[in-house]
Formats: structure tokens, sequence, C-alpha cells
């Protein structure tokens, strides 16, 4: 499917003239769960699911992008998703440029909001750190590859010791 990459090109070609709100929803992993169990969670008109550790979130707006969409959580940094995510309408920003290495030209919109970014180009971590440095409150790493649909990637930490104190997680390249 390549929907949300055709959405996340729409979205930025506009984004130099007025931001969309893609409202999401976070439902969050509850660690005292077995593994593989199912969570659902009630929110109002929104809902989100929460399988075996992966995060559902759906986007209520703009109307083009509705849809419930899988997220993986980074492995080994960064911090979980939490309950401050659940049941709330947050902003989820394309980054300006997409790749989310340098300092995006858009830095103001992504405070308090969720950071969009493109894989590539650096690490995962350099690019949750650099959206933990805008003040955005967690980013979403899409995969542009739309033949990669099928294996979630594990995003990993890089050899430096910085850290990331944000949630991050990796949306697949037919959602990306």
């Amino acid at each position: 499917m390549w929907q949300i990459c055709w959405a996340y090109n729409y979205v930025s070609l506009f984004l130099k003239t007025f931001i969309i709100p893609c409202f999401i929803f976070l439902c969050i992993w509850n660690e005292a769960a077995p593994s593989g169990s199912n969570i659902h969670v009630s929110s109002g008109f929104a809902f989100a699911d929460v399988i075996g550790g992966d995060i559902f979130f759906e986007i209520i707006e703009p109307q083009e992008l509705e849809y419930t969409y899988r997220v993986r959580p980074a492995k080994d940094f960064g911090v979980s998703f939490n309950e401050s995510f659940m049941g709330q309408g947050v902003p989820l920003v394309p980054v300006d440029p997409p790749c989310g290495c340098g300092w995006p030209h858009n830095a103001d919109d992504l405070e308090g909001n969720i950071a969009l970014v493109e894989r590539g180009e650096c690490s995962f971590l350099s690019k949750a750190v650099r959206a933990e440095e805008t003040g955005a409150r967690a980013i979403i790493v899409a995969d542009h590859d739309q033949q990669s649909d099928e294996f979630f990637i594990e995003m990993i930490s890089d050899s430096t010791t910085r850290e990331a104190h944000i949630p991050a997680g990796f949306l697949l390249g037919k959602n990306g």
C-alpha cells in the first residue's frame, strides 16, 4: 500500500503554507500484561490497540489519512510510550527536511507534538535525539521503502553514549 507515503508527501508539500494536524491516539502496552495479550482501550470516538508490544495509533484528521497504523517501539533506546498519550489528540507533524538528521526548518511546530521522520541518512538514535532537542514528545520513523512491508526493523541505538528520553517507534514501509 502506498497511501501513507503519498499522504506524507502531500503533507510535506503543504507544510510550508499551513500545518495539517494529524491527531493520533496512542495506547500504551501495559508492562504487567503477559506477552501476546491484547489490550483494547476506548476513549470517546477514537481507539487504539496494543498487541504483543506493538502500538497501534489512529489518525483521525485529515480525513484522507484516517486509518489505524502499527508502530514498533525502539528496541534499546528512548522511553516507553506511556499513559500520557492515551486518549489525547496529539498532532503528528512531518519534519522538514524529512530525514530528521539536521535542525528542522519547522522546529517550532514540533514542540509538544510527535515528530514524523523518514528512515535513512543518520541513525535512529540521532533522529530521536534531534526530535527531543526540538521539544517533540515522541518520534515516529517511517520507512519510505514501499517494498519493505512485511518485516519491522528493530530500531537500535548507535555506538555513541547519547540517550533519548522520548518514545520512538518505527512505521512499516507500506504505511510510511
